[in-house]
Protein backbone atom coordinates (compact mmCIF):
# COMPACT_ATOMS: atom_id res chain seq x y z
CA UNK A 1 0.00 0.00 0.00
CA UNK A 2 1.89 2.92 -1.07
CA UNK A 3 -0.56 5.97 -0.27
CA UNK A 4 -0.94 7.63 2.87
CA UNK A 5 -3.48 10.77 3.63
CA UNK A 6 -2.19 12.53 6.16
CA UNK A 7 -5.26 14.93 7.84
CA UNK A 8 -5.65 18.64 6.94
CA UNK A 9 -5.49 21.13 9.89
CA UNK A 10 -9.39 22.16 10.73
CA UNK A 11 -11.46 23.14 13.63
CA UNK A 12 -13.50 20.03 13.82
CA UNK A 13 -12.04 17.40 16.21
CA UNK A 14 -15.34 14.55 14.99
CA UNK A 15 -13.94 15.05 11.31
CA UNK A 16 -10.47 14.41 12.18
CA UNK A 17 -11.24 11.12 14.40
CA UNK A 18 -13.22 9.84 11.07
CA UNK A 19 -10.51 10.37 8.78
CA UNK A 20 -8.08 8.73 10.90
CA UNK A 21 -9.91 5.73 11.59
CA UNK A 22 -11.09 5.67 7.63
CA UNK A 23 -6.72 5.92 6.92
CA UNK A 24 -6.18 3.03 9.09
CA UNK A 25 -9.28 0.72 7.60
CA UNK A 26 -8.25 2.02 3.64
CA UNK A 27 -4.29 0.76 5.26
CA UNK A 28 -6.00 -2.86 5.96
CA UNK A 29 -8.03 -3.16 2.72
CA UNK A 30 -10.99 -2.62 4.47
CA UNK A 31 -12.53 -0.49 1.32
CA UNK A 32 -16.35 -0.15 2.69
CA UNK A 33 -15.68 1.15 6.24
CA UNK A 34 -12.76 3.40 5.07
CA UNK A 35 -15.50 4.65 2.71
CA UNK A 36 -17.72 5.16 5.38
CA UNK A 37 -15.45 6.63 7.92
CA UNK A 38 -14.42 9.26 5.02
CA UNK A 39 -17.72 10.10 4.39
CA UNK A 40 -18.46 11.15 7.64
CA UNK A 41 -15.42 13.14 8.18
CA UNK A 42 -16.54 14.81 5.17
CA UNK A 43 -19.94 15.09 6.82
CA UNK A 44 -18.16 17.48 9.44
CA UNK A 45 -15.41 19.42 7.01
CA UNK A 46 -16.61 19.30 3.08
CA UNK A 47 -13.44 21.01 2.40
CA UNK A 48 -11.22 18.06 3.11
CA UNK A 49 -9.62 17.11 0.18
CA UNK A 50 -8.35 14.11 2.00
CA UNK A 51 -11.15 12.63 3.04
CA UNK A 52 -12.65 13.32 -0.69
CA UNK A 53 -9.76 11.35 -2.23
CA UNK A 54 -10.27 8.57 0.10
CA UNK A 55 -13.88 8.25 -0.14
CA UNK A 56 -13.30 8.62 -4.06
CA UNK A 57 -10.66 5.91 -3.82
CA UNK A 58 -12.22 3.38 -2.10
CA UNK A 59 -15.22 3.76 -4.35
CA UNK A 60 -13.09 3.17 -7.12
CA UNK A 61 -11.67 -0.09 -4.68
CA UNK A 62 -15.08 -1.16 -4.54
CA UNK A 63 -16.44 -0.97 -7.99
CA UNK A 64 -13.57 0.28 -10.24
CA UNK A 65 -16.23 1.63 -13.27
CA UNK A 66 -17.87 4.10 -10.56
CA UNK A 67 -17.67 6.81 -13.50
CA UNK A 68 -18.74 9.88 -10.54
CA UNK A 69 -15.71 8.26 -8.13
CA UNK A 70 -13.34 8.23 -11.15
CA UNK A 71 -14.13 12.00 -12.14
CA UNK A 72 -14.00 12.91 -8.58
CA UNK A 73 -10.15 11.62 -8.76
CA UNK A 74 -9.64 13.09 -11.86
CA UNK A 75 -10.63 16.55 -10.62
CA UNK A 76 -8.44 16.43 -7.50
CA UNK A 77 -5.34 15.13 -9.55
CA UNK A 78 -5.63 18.58 -11.42
CA UNK A 79 -7.23 21.12 -9.10
CA UNK A 80 -6.17 19.67 -5.18
CA UNK A 81 -4.58 22.48 -3.39
CA UNK A 82 -2.07 19.40 -2.11
CA UNK A 83 0.62 18.84 -4.91
CA UNK A 84 1.04 15.61 -3.07
CA UNK A 85 -2.37 14.69 -3.12
CA UNK A 86 -2.45 15.69 -6.84
CA UNK A 87 -0.08 13.25 -7.52
CA UNK A 88 -1.62 10.25 -5.88
CA UNK A 89 -4.88 11.21 -7.30
CA UNK A 90 -3.35 10.89 -10.57
CA UNK A 91 -1.77 7.43 -10.11
CA UNK A 92 -5.02 5.92 -8.75
CA UNK A 93 -7.03 7.58 -11.96
CA UNK A 94 -4.22 5.93 -14.23
CA UNK A 95 -4.00 2.56 -12.33
CA UNK A 96 -8.30 2.72 -13.00
CA UNK A 97 -8.14 3.46 -16.86
CA UNK A 98 -5.61 1.39 -17.27
CA UNK A 99 -7.77 -1.11 -15.86
CA UNK A 100 -10.76 -0.12 -17.69
CA UNK A 101 -8.52 -0.77 -21.15
CA UNK A 102 -8.25 2.95 -21.93
CA UNK A 103 -3.95 3.22 -21.90
CA UNK A 104 -4.40 7.23 -23.43
CA UNK A 105 -6.23 8.02 -20.55
CA UNK A 106 -3.81 6.14 -18.29
CA UNK A 107 -1.00 7.43 -19.62
CA UNK A 108 -1.90 10.62 -19.20
CA UNK A 109 -3.07 10.64 -15.87
CA UNK A 110 0.19 8.40 -14.88
CA UNK A 111 2.67 10.97 -16.46
CA UNK A 112 1.06 13.79 -14.51
CA UNK A 113 2.05 11.51 -11.49
CA UNK A 114 5.61 11.24 -12.48
CA UNK A 115 6.15 14.39 -13.03
CA UNK A 116 4.93 16.21 -10.03
CA UNK A 117 5.29 13.74 -7.09
CA UNK A 118 8.13 14.28 -4.83
CA UNK A 119 7.76 10.91 -3.28
CA UNK A 120 10.29 8.30 -4.96
CA UNK A 121 8.24 5.14 -4.53
CA UNK A 122 5.21 6.94 -6.24
CA UNK A 123 7.50 8.80 -8.63
CA UNK A 124 9.34 5.15 -9.27
CA UNK A 125 5.67 3.21 -9.26
CA UNK A 126 4.58 5.96 -11.62
CA UNK A 127 7.49 5.89 -14.09
CA UNK A 128 7.36 2.02 -14.26
CA UNK A 129 3.54 2.05 -15.27
CA UNK A 130 4.29 4.47 -18.27
CA UNK A 131 6.94 2.18 -18.81
CA UNK A 132 4.73 -0.52 -19.42
CA UNK A 133 1.91 1.38 -21.08
CA UNK A 134 4.36 1.91 -23.61
CA UNK A 135 5.57 -1.92 -24.27
CA UNK A 136 1.80 -2.11 -25.18
CA UNK A 137 1.27 0.98 -27.29
CA UNK A 138 4.36 2.67 -28.46
CA UNK A 139 2.44 5.60 -29.69
CA UNK A 140 1.84 6.65 -26.12
CA UNK A 141 3.55 9.88 -25.62
CA UNK A 142 5.55 10.32 -28.81
CA UNK A 143 4.15 14.12 -28.55
CA UNK A 144 6.49 14.65 -25.40
CA UNK A 145 9.71 13.42 -26.08
CA UNK A 146 11.24 15.11 -23.14
CA UNK A 147 9.01 12.64 -21.40
CA UNK A 148 10.44 9.58 -23.22
CA UNK A 149 13.68 10.98 -21.96
CA UNK A 150 13.30 10.67 -18.53
CA UNK A 151 11.97 7.07 -18.91
CA UNK A 152 14.63 6.46 -21.10
CA UNK A 153 17.30 7.06 -18.36
CA UNK A 154 15.11 5.50 -15.34
CA UNK A 155 14.35 2.57 -16.79
CA UNK A 156 17.17 0.37 -14.88
CA UNK A 157 15.61 1.39 -11.49
CA UNK A 158 12.25 -0.75 -12.92
CA UNK A 159 13.16 -4.16 -11.24
CA UNK A 160 11.09 -7.06 -12.41
CA UNK A 161 9.33 -7.66 -8.94
CA UNK A 162 8.54 -3.85 -9.00
CA UNK A 163 6.75 -4.36 -12.75
CA UNK A 164 4.78 -7.14 -11.51
CA UNK A 165 3.66 -5.09 -8.86
CA UNK A 166 2.60 -2.01 -10.64
CA UNK A 167 1.21 -3.78 -13.88
CA UNK A 168 -2.38 -3.56 -14.37
CA UNK A 169 -4.71 -6.52 -15.44
CA UNK A 170 -7.48 -5.73 -17.53
CA UNK A 171 -11.20 -5.79 -15.60
CA UNK A 172 -12.64 -8.04 -18.47
CA UNK A 173 -9.09 -10.66 -18.93
CA UNK A 174 -9.88 -13.82 -18.83
CA UNK A 175 -6.12 -14.68 -17.47
CA UNK A 176 -7.45 -14.23 -13.66
CA UNK A 177 -8.25 -17.44 -13.30
CA UNK A 178 -5.11 -18.88 -14.25
CA UNK A 179 -2.96 -16.33 -12.55
CA UNK A 180 -4.43 -16.55 -9.39
CA UNK A 181 -2.80 -19.88 -8.38
CA UNK A 182 0.53 -18.60 -9.78
CA UNK A 183 0.26 -15.74 -7.42
CA UNK A 184 -0.26 -17.60 -4.71
CA UNK A 185 2.69 -19.98 -5.41
CA UNK A 186 4.69 -17.25 -5.54
CA UNK A 187 4.12 -15.04 -2.75
CA UNK A 188 4.53 -18.34 -0.37
CA UNK A 189 7.72 -19.24 -2.43
CA UNK A 190 9.02 -15.59 -1.43
CA UNK A 191 7.67 -14.57 1.88
CA UNK A 192 8.38 -18.32 3.27
CA UNK A 193 11.05 -20.29 1.28
CA UNK A 194 13.57 -17.10 -0.48
CA UNK A 195 14.53 -16.02 2.81
CA UNK A 196 15.85 -19.51 3.93
CA UNK A 197 17.71 -20.18 1.04
CA UNK A 198 18.55 -16.50 -0.26
CA UNK A 199 19.36 -15.24 -3.44
CA UNK A 200 20.14 -17.78 -5.75
CA UNK A 201 19.07 -17.08 -9.00
CA UNK A 202 21.59 -15.88 -11.44
CA UNK A 203 19.26 -14.92 -14.17
CA UNK A 204 17.36 -11.30 -14.41
CA UNK A 205 14.43 -11.74 -14.35
CA UNK A 206 14.34 -13.75 -11.32
CA UNK A 207 12.07 -17.26 -11.71
CA UNK A 208 9.42 -16.52 -9.66
CA UNK A 209 9.20 -13.23 -11.68
CA UNK A 210 9.67 -14.87 -14.59
CA UNK A 211 6.81 -17.26 -13.96
CA UNK A 212 4.59 -14.76 -13.27
CA UNK A 213 5.16 -12.62 -16.39
CA UNK A 214 4.72 -16.15 -18.44
CA UNK A 215 1.78 -17.14 -16.52
CA UNK A 216 0.21 -13.65 -17.12
CA UNK A 217 1.04 -13.43 -20.63
CA UNK A 218 0.47 -17.64 -21.33
CA UNK A 219 -1.69 -18.80 -18.76
CA UNK A 220 -1.09 -22.43 -18.19
CA UNK A 221 1.87 -22.29 -20.41
CA UNK A 222 3.76 -20.59 -17.74
CA UNK A 223 4.47 -23.99 -16.57
CA UNK A 224 6.43 -25.42 -19.35
CA UNK A 225 8.18 -21.98 -19.86
CA UNK A 226 9.33 -22.10 -16.00
CA UNK A 227 10.26 -25.85 -16.35
CA UNK A 228 12.11 -24.96 -19.18
CA UNK A 229 13.89 -21.77 -17.50
CA UNK A 230 14.86 -23.70 -14.65
CA UNK A 231 16.69 -26.41 -17.47
CA UNK A 232 18.25 -23.58 -18.95
CA UNK A 233 19.43 -21.92 -15.94
CA UNK A 234 23.30 -23.46 -15.69
CA UNK A 235 23.95 -23.01 -19.58
CA UNK A 236 23.29 -19.50 -19.62
CA UNK A 237 25.13 -18.23 -17.11
CA UNK A 238 27.65 -20.09 -18.14
CA UNK A 239 27.26 -18.33 -21.66
CA UNK A 240 27.52 -15.20 -19.42
CA UNK A 241 25.90 -13.51 -22.28
CA UNK A 242 23.56 -10.09 -21.55
CA UNK A 243 25.05 -9.14 -18.07
CA UNK A 244 23.71 -6.85 -15.34
CA UNK A 245 24.07 -5.59 -12.26
CA UNK A 246 21.39 -6.20 -9.36
CA UNK A 247 21.32 -5.22 -6.16
CA UNK A 248 25.67 -5.69 -6.36
CA UNK A 249 25.62 -9.14 -8.09
CA UNK A 250 25.93 -9.78 -11.56
CA UNK A 251 22.93 -11.69 -13.37
CA UNK A 252 22.48 -12.41 -16.61
CA UNK A 253 19.27 -11.20 -19.01
CA UNK A 254 16.61 -13.68 -19.78
CA UNK A 255 13.12 -12.76 -20.53
CA UNK A 256 10.16 -14.43 -21.54
CA UNK A 257 10.21 -12.96 -24.99
CA UNK A 258 13.14 -14.42 -26.01
CA UNK A 259 11.24 -17.72 -25.86
CA UNK A 260 7.84 -17.71 -26.43
CA UNK A 261 8.57 -17.27 -30.59
CA UNK A 262 7.12 -20.86 -30.78
CA UNK A 263 3.88 -19.43 -29.47
CA UNK A 264 3.10 -17.27 -32.18
CA UNK A 265 1.21 -18.31 -35.07
CA UNK A 266 2.37 -17.79 -38.46
CA UNK A 267 -0.25 -16.54 -41.01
Amino acid sequence: MIFCFAPRSGTAAPAEAAFALATDLYAEGDWRAARREALRALDEQRESEGAQMLAADCALRINPRDESSLAELERLSRSATNSALRARAAYRVGQTQWALGNRTASFDAYARAFQQSADPDLFLRSGCALFLLRREDRTLGEEDPGLLQQLATCRDLWRFELRDEVRVAPLDAKKGASLRPAVWFVSFYRSQIAPAIAQRCSLEPSCSAYFLEANRDHRWLGLPLIGDRLVREPSVVQAAENPVERKGRTRFLDPVKNHTYWLKHEK
